[in-house]
């Protein structure tokens, strides 16, 4: 976390991150907030019930990020840790402006798709539905299992990749940015 910098959530998960000495910001639904001059944050819906944690809130949420200059709008949305939920394609009417790149989630713990997650598919389908113009799929190629030595070798490296071949099937407009792990992708 960079110093000074507040971790936007939903306000149970606030009041838990600041009882803990993390700097927080719980928005409601229709809040904005300013980080800098002409850089605001808003939460999105995110459906992620399927592993409730005990032992701290469990509020889900993605983020629309929105950076207003001079004579333009740009917009990122994060959407969290996600399954599809209704009217997800609508996300950008929140932002008031198109999304310029998504953080899409494209797999989950295994390698059959739990719920609270969406698929490289599912996940075009919405880059479809929000007529996003560029993603990069996240979660997916990193998180190892532990004791995971019996699930099928490779299946955690496949979902970027399927993302990629999905969306040209499924969201022409959009373009499919598959970085590898620990890669950087420079915005045009």
């Amino acid at each position: 976390m960079l110093p000074g910098v507040p971790v936007v959530t939903a306000p149970e998960n606030a009041r838990w991150l600041e009882r803990r000495g993390v700097r927080a910001v719980g928005l409601g639904p229709d809040e904005w907030f300013e980080v800098s001059a002409g850089v605001s944050v808003r939460l999105t819906p995110a459906v992620h019930g399927d592993r409730p944690m005990p032992h701290r809130p469990g509020a889900a949420n993605g983020h629309l990020v929105k950076v207003v200059e001079e004579d333009r709008t740009t917009v990122v949305w994060a959407l969290g840790d996600t399954e599809v939920y209704d009217g997800i394609g609508r996300t950008p009417s929140l932002a008031g402006a198109p999304v310029d790149v998504a953080l899409v989630p494209v797999s989950g713990w295994g390698p059959r798709l739990s719920g609270g997650h969406m698929g490289p598919r599912e996940a075009a389908q919405v880059c479809a539905d929000a007529s996003v113009r560029a993603a990069v799929p996240v979660h997916w190629g990193t998180l190892h299992v532990p004791g995971g030595r019996h699930l099928p070798p490779g299946w955690m490296d496949v979902a970027g990749l399927a993302f990629g071949v999905a969306v040209a099937e499924h969201a022409a407009g959009c373009r499919p940015v598959v970085l590898p792990v620990g890669g950087s992708w420079d915005v045009p």
